[in-house]
């Protein structure tokens, strides 16, 4: 297996409240990394993951409406900060695109929500996409009801049809108006389905 070089986190952003930054210590810890935090006057501060005796990077969040917000590029070279920097994204549910070096290619991690989006893999010949994510359930059943939708239009459309001959070969003035009713009804339905 091919060793990383770095991680390039190209670029992150993470809002979190107050009561997240115990959460986020924990995280780093599980990684059997040490965390601390400078606050600043401002209100900001900037939390420090460290590989004992080794490593060390610095992540500046900004006091904005009462939450911390972190933006910004990073260079990881540390596997273990960069693993750990990881499930904090994805446990805050944070955006970012990340490059993990290797000496032939880069791998392009896109992050939305906390989740991979996409892998792409960049060589010199250029890129190609190694990971989209399937196409979920919700959007199936998104994509379905659509078609549904849609049958159920061209349904209403066709009785529309039905009862407008029926009106012009109507002769009494009672039947007109039931007709019309009908149409009143096509019409709300159609006004509904398509909105």
């Amino acid at each position: 297996m091919a060793k990383r070089l770095a991680t390039q986190y190209v670029h992150t952003r993470l809002v979190l409240t107050e009561q997240d930054l115990s959460h986020l210590f924990a995280i780093v810890h599980t990684f059997g990394l040490a965390c601390s935090i400078d606050v600043h006057a401002d209100g900001g501060c900037v939390v420090v993951i460290e590989q004992p005796h080794h490593n060390r990077c610095a992540f500046r969040f900004v006091r904005n409406a009462g939450t911390l917000v972190y933006e910004g590029p990073d260079d990881v070279t540390d596997a273990r900060i960069a693993h750990a920097w990881r499930a904090v994204i994805a446990r805050f549910r944070g955006d970012a695109t990340v490059l993990r070096v290797y000496a032939t290619y880069t791998l392009e991690y896109v992050y939305c929500a906390g989740r991979v989006r996409t892998i792409t893999e960049i060589t010199d010949s250029g890129r190609k996409s190694i990971y989209s994510p399937p196409l979920h359930i919700d959007a199936h059943a998104t994509m379905m009801h659509s078609n549904t939708v849609e049958q159920r239009i061209e349904a209403i459309k066709a009785r529309v049809d039905s009862v407008l001959d029926a009106r012009n070969a109507a002769q009494d003035a009672h039947t007109i108006a039931r007709i019309d009713g009908q149409l009143r009804t096509y019409a709300h339905q159609l006004f509904v389905y398509e909105a």
